[in-house]
């Protein structure tokens, strides 16, 4: 919508992301793989970004230019109190990682679609069919 976010700063927290076509094929692997009995195993994309990042991606992948104010943690943090959303600066600033080099080892998988190509199929879904 081109709606500038006060997003910029948080660029130091990091976070994995799943495309559904990994997760899918993942699922399959598992399926078809004994050595995944019993085990609980994580996926992700295999690339983690922070805030930011992800933000900036999401918009090079639409076509967009990226609209990121810098607005300093400390006044997000604020402004989540101001409208009753403490906590917010938390989940917007905290990290959220897993790391899948079990599950990489343990089956043999790689994640065949990179984040990058996750967000541009998705945009691409999203141009033809989210409007």
């Amino acid at each position: 919508r081109g709606v500038p976010l006060p997003l910029g700063a948080i660029d130091k927290n990091k976070r994995s992301l799943v495309y559904i076509d990994n997760l899918v094929d993942l699922i399959r692997t598992c399926l078809s793989s004994s050595a995944a009995r019993n085990l609980t195993l994580v996926v992700s994309d295999d690339k983690d970004v922070s805030t930011k990042q992800l933000l900036q991606l999401i918009a090079g992948a639409l076509g967009v230019k990226s609209r990121l104010i810098y607005f300093p943690i400390t006044l997000i943090k604020f402004m989540g109190l101001l409208v009753g959303r403490k906590g917010v600066e938390q989940k917007l600033c905290s990290s959220l990682q897993v790391s899948i080099g079990h599950t990489k080892d343990v089956l043999r998988w790689d994640p065949p679609y990179s984040m990058e190509d996750g967000l541009r199929l998705t945009a691409e879904w999203f141009h033809k069919f989210g409007r």
